[in-house]
């Protein structure tokens, strides 16, 4: 679940030949992201985590039975707010990820 905090910066939905062709603002946003901040853990392709000037970016590419693939990228201000909602959008995630996760936001907010 979104709180007031969490953003949603961009969103895409459909085939894939066609987001190709398509001015796809959420391919477009994960690019600006990593050529200006550091992705701190993925799980590729379906999740991941950007950090960029004090706030963290994450990403969801997920492909349905049909081959559409949907596309969410949101901007949060706390870590834990990221943890909740990778939880929310990959219930699925093992456990270790999860913990690997929690420490790669941490290590990157001691950096900080």
């Amino acid at each position: 679940m979104l709180t007031t905090v969490d953003q949603m910066v961009a969103y895409c939905f459909g085939r894939q030949d066609i987001l190709d062709r398509a001015d796809n603002h959420f391919e477009q946003s994960i690019d600006q992201l990593l050529s200006e901040g550091e992705v701190i853990w993925a799980r590729d392709p379906v999740v991941g985590v950007i950090a960029r000037d004090g706030r963290w970016y994450v990403w969801f590419r997920h492909v349905r039975d049909d081959g559409r693939i949907e596309g969410k990228l949101f901007a949060c201000e706390e870590e834990m707010q990221v943890v909740s909602l990778v939880m929310d959008e990959v219930p699925w995630l093992e456990p270790d990820c999860r913990m690997k996760l929690l420490r790669a936001l941490r290590a990157a907010h001691q950096t900080a």
